[in-house]
């Protein structure tokens, strides 16, 4: 989803009833040993967000929110396809 100026990349993760933000910051990162994961890696988190965050970058895109549904990016979904 488009954001507003000044946003930066923000991962909505819901499950249903409740929302979630993690901001692609620095401060964010809560492991890196497989994967780029955002958050919590013992409670709540997003991970495997090391490609699409480079997708955004590549294109450009500065102010966004990415909606997911699951603790992991999906991977080999041919979603990027789209």
């Amino acid at each position: 989803l488009p954001a507003d100026a000044d946003t930066g990349v923000v991962f909505q993760l819901s499950n249903g009833s409740e929302v979630r933000e993690f901001r692609a910051l620095v401060s964010e990162v809560g492991a890196t040993d497989l994967c780029t994961m955002l958050g919590d890696p013992a409670g709540e988190h997003i991970a495997t967000v090391e490609h699409l965050m480079a997708t955004v970058f590549g294109l450009g895109i500065d102010n966004v929110i990415i909606e997911i549904d699951g603790r992991e990016v999906p991977i080999l979904d041919g979603s990027a396809m789209a």
